[in-house]
């Protein structure tokens, strides 16, 4: 077979842009386009629903040493479970990223997390947290809160492959909690009882790892308090809908170890139920038998808690009662305090 100079000519442009294509080189600096897409599948049901939970992104990006480069911001309704950055010009090396992403349906004062504002080139990794917008007064939280998503990332970019799969998995913050109770006479009214939920080991702080960092204690008060019409998987019979008195708490990140109680009381001061959410919460989930996950992993994938209690109109107590916890229904709970 004869080789001729046309024929190494074409073998020798062949090489050339097979190199280029396996490489993001222009002149001194990368030619790659970075894609950077975002993934929020740490749910219960295992499966990207980004779009589905906010309609802005802010995407941070630091060096190897967690110094601040660049920020990038975007919102609106073409934000979609596909949504991602594509940036032109980053170098070869290693990077941090960093992604906060929120919803906009609240438009309370305080239904945001506070950011800092960052500086490229003086801000660092530890500079990134959310601080829930407490009432400083007395450490109260008491409104709605839009969804928070975070992620972080480190990676090495080196060739067109790793410049095009860059991938930030991110996990959810902010939670529910619905306090449920039911008076078998269908007595009770807002007036009768106080509900909140007290956060002994803060958790109104969480940096840029989804770590909650040393706070102060806080308390939860509900935005929301009202007798209302219970739903079918919080209720025994259909009948005890309508008699149902619901607290609703937004709260930040619930952590295993925590001292977090649960507490209702009645009118005159008298406690009613002092008991550790979490201890509740638990009930749950060795009932449903949620054995593929830590709890603490329970508790970041399940974004909504229920719990629905019973007071006997016999003996006007809840020492020992049947509760309903996310759908489970549980019997002869002691709640005595």
């Amino acid at each position: 077979m004869m080789i001729t100079n046309q024929s190494l000519i074409k073998f020798s442009g062949l090489l050339l842009v097979l190199f280029l294509l396996g490489s993001c080189i222009k002149e001194d600096f990368d030619d790659c386009t970075t894609d950077i897409r975002f993934d929020f599948s740490h749910n219960m049901l295992n499966s990207n629903a980004f779009g589905e939970q906010v309609d802005e992104v802010t995407l941070y990006i630091f060096d190897e040493n967690g110094v601040l480069l660049r920020t990038l911001h975007d919102e609106g309704k073409h934000i979609t479970n596909n949504f991602q950055f594509q940036i032109t010009d980053l170098y070869k090396g290693n990077y941090q990223f960093v992604a906060w992403a929120q919803s906009n349906e609240f438009t309370d004062e305080s239904a945001n997390f506070l950011f800092p504002t960052l500086t490229p080139g003086t801000s660092t990794l530890n500079d990134v947290k959310a601080t829930l917008q407490r009432i400083e007064s007395n450490n109260t939280f008491s409104s709605k809160l839009n969804n928070l998503l975070v992620g972080y990332v480190p990676t090495r970019l080196t060739d067109r492959a790793t410049h095009k799969n860059v991938l930030i998995p991110t996990k959810k913050v902010n939670n529910t909690v619905r306090v449920i109770l039911i008076d078998d006479n269908d007595a009770v009214t807002t007036d009768d009882f106080k509900v909140r939920i007290e956060e002994r080991d803060g958790n109104g702080v969480i940096n840029y790892n989804y770590e909650i960092l040393p706070n102060d204690p806080l308390t939860y008060t509900p935005y929301y308090y009202e007798k209302t019409t219970a739903k079918d998987s919080e209720v025994i019979s259909p009948e005890e809908k309508e008699k149902a008195l619901t607290a609703e708490f937004a709260v930040s990140r619930l952590m295993n170890g925590h001292d977090i109680r649960l507490i209702v009381e009645s009118k005159d001061g008298t406690l009613a139920i002092d008991k550790n959410l979490l201890d509740l919460i638990e009930l749950a989930e060795l009932e449903g038998n949620v054995s593929k996950w830590s709890f603490q992993e329970y508790l970041d994938r399940q974004d909504e808690f229920s719990i629905t209690f019973y007071i006997h109109e016999e003996n006007s107590s809840w020492l020992t009662t049947t509760i309903i916890i996310n759908g489970w229904v549980i019997n002869d709970v002691p709640i005595d305090f």
